[in-house]
């Protein structure tokens, strides 16, 4: 007990860095992932939801959207204005192209055709 007693200020305040080091490092990385799942994780969840929904087909738009919203947000967390008007130039094309691709379906609708084969036609071909 004297031990504890008799130990040097300069001792006492490393050990207090020590502990504020490993708390630090513990904040930085909780800080690391919460910023990778708001900023990366739920633009994306839209994507997953389709996927779920249409057995893994994914439209293009919607990559596109998802490319818009991802610029979007990154761009307004940049600190650069280089890397800023990068977002945005990403984010404004985006959005310019998934126009220009819905107004060509509504000019130019997509008929598919189905064909139905016969019971058993692909396992009578060789």
């Amino acid at each position: 007990m004297a031990g504890d007693r008799e130990r040097s200020e300069p001792a006492v305040a490393a050990d207090a860095n020590r502990r504020r080091t490993r708390l630090d490092v513990r904040s930085r990385i909780g800080n690391w992932a919460f910023s990778l799942v708001a900023m990366i994780v739920i633009p994306l969840f839209p994507l997953f939801v389709e996927a779920m929904k249409n057995q893994g087909k994914i439209k293009g738009e919607n990559y596109l959207l998802t490319s818009a919203v991802l610029a979007a947000t990154f761009g307004f967390t940049s600190e650069g204005s280089l890397f800023r008007a990068a977002y945005i130039l990403l984010f404004l094309a985006s959005l310019g192209y998934i126009s220009t691709l819905i107004r060509r379906q509504v000019a130019h609708p997509v008929t598919v055709h189905t064909v139905r084969l016969p019971p058993g036609f692909l396992l009578t071909r060789p």
